[in-house]
């Protein structure tokens, strides 16, 4: 059994002069929590759409369960399942309801649909209209909905977007679970560093449609060596001007001053704060790099707008509001 349930060979999608993916080439491990992270627009869904068959690459290939996504198609699809961002499940059916629809169409048994409804834990809202579902027993749902024919991986779009803290973190148990229990590989896109950094085995920043980092949370953060420390002042200028003159480099905003320096460099900034008046430094703080921090420094701090990348192709539209994988 080959070892890496998804590879891809300089996989390429190209809208006339603009590549949304650029020659990726990416190799995942089977029983991987695979993150992927982007800005708007970086080529994170592009990506996903043709891993799921949906849209067809320009250049290059890509492997999943050993079948290649253009010539062996229908048998890719037999061995994945996605679930997107957007709920598609049909709010007028019972959560049963829908889970049968799709069983029938697997050919699932009914006991899948007990399994399923017993591990998201809607047992007790099976018969129940899926209208009156909230937004985080709907995403619950609809994840089952993707695990109802035992698919050997797994897409899920920013599964959590949208959800409160305490319904985020049960999700985020689900995902482990099923992972660790049914050995579901699991590729998920997401806004949310610390799910990335919770969940995933590995992550891959993606930026202008190039993957730009690759590795675990530790050794993306490792990237950054330094601490950064955090000054609020009342004159920030000052101090900017003598971490100047120690040719220690800083950046300021509004009243607070902020540095990236190494363990030693902490002593001697501390030292520095220590000598100013006491009413004129109102916080001190150290920590270490975070997710967000590595995203920052490989994508810039320019936000983006937010332009749909399928905009170039309506039935992929189409397709993701129907999540007829």
């Amino acid at each position: 059994m080959n070892e890496h349930v998804i590879q891809t060979t300089n996989l390429t999608k190209q809208y006339g002069e603009l590549k949304a993916v650029d020659n990726i080439n990416l190799s995942i491990r089977r029983g991987e929590i695979f993150g992927l992270l982007g800005p708007n627009g970086a080529g994170k869904s592009t990506f996903i759409m043709m891993l799921t068959t949906l849209l067809k690459p320009s250049g290059g290939m890509a492997e999943i369960c050993g079948y290649d996504v253009v010539k062996e198609p229908n048998k890719v699809r037999k061995c994945i399942s996605a679930v997107f961002q957007d709920h598609t499940s049909d709010e007028w059916l019972t959560g049963r309801e829908y889970l049968r629809l799709h069983a029938g169409i697997y050919n699932a048994s009914q006991a899948r649909i007990e399994e399923l409804l017993e591990l998201f834990n809607l047992k007790n809202w099976e018969d129940t209209t899926i209208k009156q579902y909230s937004s985080g027993m709907r995403r619950r749902l609809e994840i089952a909905r993707g695990l109802i024919h035992c698919p050997e991986v797994l897409f899920l779009d920013e599964p959590t977007l949208g959800l409160d803290v305490q319904t985020r973190q049960m999700i985020w148990s689900y995902i482990e679970s099923l992972n660790r229990e049914e050995g579901v590989t699991v590729f998920l896109t997401t806004h949310y560093m610390e799910e990335a950094d919770k969940l995933c085995n590995r992550v891959a920043i993606i930026d202008c449609g190039k993957i730009v980092a690759l590795g675990t949370s530790e050794e993306l953060k490792s990237v950054l060596d330094h601490n950064i420390v955090t000054i609020k002042v009342k004159n920030p200028e000052t101090v900017m001007q003598i971490l100047q003159e120690l040719g220690v480099e800083s950046e300021t905003q509004e009243n607070t001053v902020q540095v990236h320096t190494t363990n030693s460099g902490i002593s001697e900034i501390y030292d520095l704060v220590r000598g100013m008046q006491n009413d004129d430094v109102e916080l001190f703080s150290v920590k270490k790099p975070t997710l967000d921090d590595v995203f920052i420094h490989y994508t810039g701090r320019d936000i983006r707008d937010e332009v749909s990348e399928h905009r170039h192709h309506p039935l992929m539209r189409r397709g993701f509001r129907r999540g007829f994988i």
